[in-house]
């Protein structure tokens, strides 16, 4: 059953895939302006109702069903249904959206440079910011999405301490997937390995030299802040504990 209504807002869609059917499992509306079930079956079971907003476009793929049960609300105001296929802008392919609105595409062929088919996105809700692609051009980006963390520093050698230097200070960075190392969770950088770490995760201390893991205690200053063998004159004259840097 179709409805004609000037509004009637609804939740938003739950557990959408990026490509294949849809059937809805509450009464909702879809997020984006343009949005559906890409190259899948759009199914709105007994009893649940799909609202179609203002201005937009909900679509379900050509060859498959659209399958109404239930009832789909439709604002007058611009809102339609199509069967075309949903494309999103993806320029470094590493699956996730930038915060560009998808396009629909009767013909099936991209509607432009830098646009993939949804189905082959890992995830396409460009309006959700935890979801949206920080990074979608340039070197490395194609390590990185995820921008909304903004207490990351750097610490390339995963042993706790935070690299020298201001620039690494707690800042939002964009970065990729977690991995543990050594109990803490570290993030993708650009160059493709995990050397960002949570402020919340750092020990007390920079490390002055972020290649070797097994070099940090120095830059806490324990002999050399201290004074202990400074005072004595006997390590710090020969310096072999301040020239390796080692504590």
């Amino acid at each position: 059953m179709l409805l004609f209504m000037p509004n009637d807002a609804r939740a938003a869609c739950a557990n959408v895939p990026a490509g294949g059917d849809y059937s809805v499992d509450t009464s909702c509306a879809f997020g984006g302006t343009i949005d559906g079930a890409d190259d899948g079956r759009l199914t709105v079971p007994v009893g649940k109702t799909l609202t179609i907003g203002a201005g937009q476009t909900i679509v379900w793929g050509p060859g498959k069903k659209l399958v109404i049960r239930g009832q789909i609300a439709i604002n007058a105001s611009g809102a339609k249904l199509q069967q075309t296929r949903l494309w999103m802008h993806d320029e470094d392919n590493d699956g996730y959206a930038r915060k560009v609105a998808a396009k629909a595409s009767r013909s099936g062929t991209s509607p432009g440079a830098g646009y993939r088919l949804r189905s082959a996105m890992q995830t396409y809700e460009f309006w959700n910011e935890l979801k949206k692609d920080c990074m979608d051009t340039g070197s490395g980006s194609q390590h990185v999405y995820n921008n909304e963390m903004d207490d990351l520093l750097e610490d390339a050698d995963q042993d706790g301490y935070r690299r020298a230097g201001t620039a690494n200070n707690a800042q939002k960075r964009c970065v990729g997937t977690a991995k543990t190392f050594n109990n803490r969770v570290y993030y993708k950088s650009t160059a493709g390995d995990w050397k960002f770490m949570q402020a919340a995760s750092k020990l007390s201390g920079d490390d002055l030299d972020d290649t070797r893991s097994d070099i940090q205690v120095y830059a806490e200053g324990y002999y050399y802040n201290q004074g202990y063998y400074y005072n004595q004159g006997y390590y710090y004259s020969q310096g072999y504990y301040y020239s390796q840097g080692h504590y």
